[in-house]
């Protein structure tokens, strides 16, 4: 089973950076043990300063929001986060 999911690296007055990471599992039973795989990669990084948002993949090239958007649960409520920025 493979998700993705984020979670806040870094916090101050000025801008909130937070990791998207790619999260893998699986498991299985043998005739003497159960066994578990856990994986854990980073995707991407969302910079939330008051300029704005910005999306980089982990070559720190740009990628679209919208992009994320569609494979990463509960970004908008991430968004709504950095948006605190523009007041």
């Amino acid at each position: 089973m493979e998700r993705l999911r984020t979670c806040e690296i870094y916090r101050d007055d000025k801008v909130t950076v937070f990791g998207v990471e790619s999260v893998a599992s699986q498991y299985g039973k043998s005739a003497a043990a159960y066994q578990l795989y856990g994986k854990v990669e980073p995707v991407a990084v969302l910079v939330c300063t008051a300029g704005g948002i910005s999306a980089l993949d982990m070559l720190a090239e740009p990628i679209a929001l919208e992009s994320l958007r569609e494979t990463v649960p509960d970004l908008d409520g991430i968004l709504k986060k950095c948006s605190n920025f523009n007041r």
